[in-house]
């Protein structure tokens, strides 16, 4: 653990730096900058108190009535209309006041590691009047999102998981691409102008990165594609584990876990679908499997994270 810089570092030749530095566009495409929802609406009393976890992610939300406090990671932070609060913590506990309005964002965000883009603290409050940016594009984003086409809406709420149930043709998803890399660059300068730091890795082996990539873009459900990853990183399942391993602390198969874990623990926090809807979109046909498998990497059952999350038992 980098105490000082307040990230942890990767294994091996990954090791993180300061973005005074550079790294080749190969390694920038390996940093994953996905939009999970965003929503402008009113939080019922008590309805949006929760607690819960954030794993290579971030929540993003403009106060525009009312106020909203959080912890997380040990810091505690409060927003007031008119104020952004950010928070990347891993372990958060929410309150809003009963009155409040938000613009809420919650954006995936890290190096293939885990490591996060900004690193050094869990939670920012900045002010939108200081940076209008942050809205505007937001509020692109927003329109754009309520005018997509979703598959499957009937069996849940769709935010839960928007990069599989969307439907876009080539030009919507470049706007879409281009006002989230838009908010993102407001982001990183307010959280600058606090003190907090943009970290890239150091170049690493592109037959890792290829097979990183296509673990990235594999849909919820899919199977670990062992024969793909040989054919794309030319070496042989041992040798790529190796490497990948001294590169980002973890074989490719838990990498795929990881990914597989963070898609349902997503889909949990959202509301509609059922427990068994998400256990068969994580690939699993059997419930008591998926819970047994959630509880051993999650330490709770699919159940009672949902409840802990404070999303409806669907």
């Amino acid at each position: 653990m980098n105490k000082r810089a307040g990230v942890r570092e990767s294994g091996g030749k990954n090791a993180v730096k300061p973005v005074g530095g550079e790294c080749s566009l190969h390694d920038w495409m390996n940093l994953r900058s996905e939009l999970l929802f965003i929503v402008d609406s009113a939080i019922p009393a008590g309805d949006g108190d929760r607690s819960g976890g954030r794993e290579r992610e971030f929540s993003a939300w403009l106060v525009r009535r009312g106020w909203a406090r959080i912890e997380s990671d040990g810091e505690k932070a409060e927003a007031r209309a008119g104020e952004w609060l950010i928070c990347s913590g891993r372990s958060v506990t929410q309150r809003f006041s009963p009155d409040a309005h938000l613009l809420a964002m919650r954006v995936s965000q890290s190096w293939p590691d885990g490591s996060p883009l900004l690193a050094g603290g869990a939670v920012t409050v900045l002010k939108a009047a200081k940076h209008p940016a942050l809205e505007r594009n937001a509020r692109r984003l927003q329109g754009l999102v309520e005018r997509l086409r979703w598959a499957g809406e009937k069996e849940g709420d769709p935010r839960a998981v928007f990069q599989w149930r969307t439907r876009m043709d080539f030009r919507t998803y470049a706007a879409y691409q281009r006002h989230l890399q838009a908010w993102l660059l407001a982001l990183v300068d307010g959280m600058e102008a606090k003190g907090r730091r943009v970290w890239v890795p150091e170049s690493g082996d592109p037959r890792v990165a290829k097979a990183c990539q296509l673990l990235d873009v594999l849909a919820a459900g899919e199977a670990y594609p062992e024969a793909a990853l040989v054919a794309a990183s030319g070496l042989t399942i041992g040798r790529l584990n190796q490497v990948f391993a001294r590169a980002y602390g973890v074989t490719t198969h838990a990498y795929w876990e990881r990914g597989r874990l963070e898609r349902a623990r997503v889909a949990l926090e959202g509301e509609g679908a059922t427990v068994k809807q998400i256990a068969f979109e994580a690939g699993f046909s059997q419930l008591s499997h998926f819970s047994r498998w959630f509880k051993q990497r999650a330490g709770a059952s699919p159940r009672a994270y949902r409840q802990r999350s404070g999303a409806p038992d669907g």
